[in-house]
């Protein structure tokens, strides 16, 4: 006679999958036409990789990904979802373009982007946004506000500057000039030996070289 922590323990193995995610869980590509930023506005796991073919697949249950309206205008990859009653499930968003050269975040977003090259990035973060980026471009500008956490130092910039306010985390790496505009108790932490650093704080807000 099974027990039952044993019959809860064979159900949940039949609802894991060694990756973590739910047998229920289905991946659903989309066709995209080509663009060259991207826009999220609600809660996602984002993974862009550059240098691909465009491409958008979504992975999540069934009517998670329902709820999910994507759209290319103007060279702009836009994700949201529809309001629903109740939590309808996480949503993992898989992403491949030749060139990322701009990133607008708002609402609980996770963006991990890899690969990042070009002359510029432009990034655009607000609420509980996180941001995990890598690669190597010239120029790099980001607009953050909220709880925005920003982990940079992977991403090589030889110019970079940060417009932060409210509580936001970030760091970078840059190799010839910073310029930080930060309020509130944003932290900006930098590497890269930059030969010039200009900045402007207010309230509990600090730059520092790590």
């Amino acid at each position: 006679m099974k027990t039952p922590a044993l019959i809860a323990s064979l159900v949940a193995g039949t609802l894991i999958t060694g990756g973590g995610l739910a047998l229920a869980d289905v991946r659903e590509a989309r066709t995209v036409t080509p663009f060259h930023a991207v826009e999220a506005h609600s809660a996602f796991e984002i993974f862009i990789e550059v240098g691909e073919e465009p491409k958008l697949e979504l992975v999540g249950r069934s009517e998670a990904l329902a709820t999910v309206i994507s759209e290319v205008r103007d060279g702009v990859l836009t994700l949201r979802r529809k309001s629903t009653r109740g939590d309808s499930g996480s949503v993992q968003v898989h992403i491949s373009t030749p060139t990322l050269d701009a990133l607008e975040t708002s609402g609980a977003v996770s963006v991990t982007a890899r690969r990042l090259s070009g002359k510029s990035l432009d990034v655009e973060g607000s609420g509980a946004t996180q941001l995990t980026l890598a690669g190597k471009v010239e120029i790099l500008k980001m607009d953050l506000s909220g709880a925005a956490e920003v982990h940079a130092l992977a991403l090589e910039a030889a110019r970079v500057s940060v417009d932060a306010s409210g509580a936001a985390d970030v760091k970078v790496r840059a190799t010839e000039a910073l310029d930080v505009d930060a309020s509130g108790a944003t932290s900006v932490r930098y590497a890269g030996a930059p030969k010039s650093v200009n900045t402007e704080t207010s309230g509990l807000s600090s730059v520092s070289p790590i």
